[in-house]
């Protein structure tokens, strides 16, 4: 008797440690501190920050462009932090407020984001005369990159009405590549040579006219004749000429001549 209830009594302590065990367990798993899985995710937050003529600038939208930040930084190791780098949260916050007014004034003026922006850069570096600088391409008035040096062409032009004035631009180009040193594109010839009028381009030139030939009336009236030296039995004969004719009436073949190598033309054998 005294056994049977002392196995029953270890029966229910493993009973009761099973069950605390499980109990632990199951408050680690569901009743942890540190879980984040009921965490919001602040780049979907939907909260406003700032209003810019109406945009709004949402929590979300901050939170995202730290976050690139973040990311385009962690390239250069863990050192490289958002506070190393002089990025605070005000900061971050300015540069969407500052992206925000481009935006609107770029739709305002027509112009693009990216043009607003060199506009502002010129303002902040030379104040209204860079402005009204920055409204005018820069390069205006300044000699091409591919302008000719002085004299070149007239030189070349030159040499083209003495020695060339009948050559087309391809040839011509090198003919004064090969003797005079003198190394122009093709296109810059054809464009000299045709202000010059040395060169009609193709599309100016008058279309041709060729006159239609009839054929003859009567079969025999034409006979045309052709050679052609090859050989035509290969190893198992000398070299011979194929001389086949035919008749401009009906443009068929109407015989065709193989005399052999080196023999008379009457020896000639015949092919009908």
């Amino acid at each position: 008797m005294l056994k049977q209830l002392s196995r029953l009594e270890r029966t229910r302590n493993i009973v009761i440690l099973g069950f605390v065990a499980l109990m632990a367990i199951s408050l680690v798993l569901f009743f942890r501190p540190n879980s984040g899985s009921n965490a919001p995710d602040p780049t979907k937050s939907s909260e406003v920050l700032a209003v810019v003529g109406g945009h709004q600038i949402t929590v979300g939208e901050f939170a995202t462009q730290r976050l690139n930040l973040q990311q385009q930084f962690s390239r250069f190791g863990s050192q490289a932090t958002l506070a190393r780098m002089g990025y605070t949260d005000e900061k971050i916050l300015d540069g969407l407020i500052s992206k925000a007014v481009l935006q609107q004034e770029a739709e305002r003026l027509g112009l693009g984001v990216r043009q607003v922006e060199r506009l502002v850069a010129r303002y902040d570096a030379a104040g209204v005369a860079g402005l009204v600088a920055g409204l005018v391409s820069g390069k205006r008035g300044r000699v091409g990159n591919h302008q000719l040096p002085a004299g070149k062409a007239q030189r070349a032009l030159a040499l083209i009405r003495e020695r060339y004035g009948d050559f087309g631009p391809t040839l011509t180009c090198e003919k004064l590549h090969e003797c005079h040193g003198i190394s122009l594109a093709v296109e810059t010839v054809r464009t000299l040579m045709t202000a010059a009028g040395l060169w009609v381009p193709r599309k100016d030139r008058p279309p041709r006219v060729h006159q239609p030939r009839n054929r003859r009336a009567c079969l025999g009236e034409l006979i045309q004749f052709d050679g052609s030296d090859h050989r035509w039995f290969e190893a198992r004969a000398p070299a011979c000429t194929q001389g086949p004719c035919g008749s401009d009436r009906s443009s068929s073949c109407v015989a065709g001549a193989v005399p052999r190598a080196h023999q008379p033309r009457d020896r000639a054998q015949r092919l009908g």
